[in-house]
């Protein structure tokens, strides 16, 4: 498997860290800008996790393409 940059018990982690952040929250408008802040950082962690990914997959892609093209030419 490719290293997506963020491991996935990480992102479980702070999955899970934000259903009990929000839960504690309660209601309001301060509950409500803690909710969005944390929607944010879990949606940034994911983010990253998803760009990284993507350029492992791209070097990957890249080495099977060279390793073909080096085998078709000889």
């Amino acid at each position: 498997m490719c290293n997506p940059g963020v491991p996935a018990e990480r992102r479980d982690v702070s999955e899970l860290e934000a259903r009990r952040l929000a839960a504690l929250t309660g209601d309001g408008p301060a509950a409500s800008a803690a909710r969005k802040q944390i929607v944010n950082d879990v949606a940034t962690l994911r983010h990253g996790g998803e760009m990284k990914s993507y350029i492992d997959l791209l070097f990957l892609t890249l080495i099977v393409v060279l390793c073909i093209s080096k085998i078709v030419t000889n």
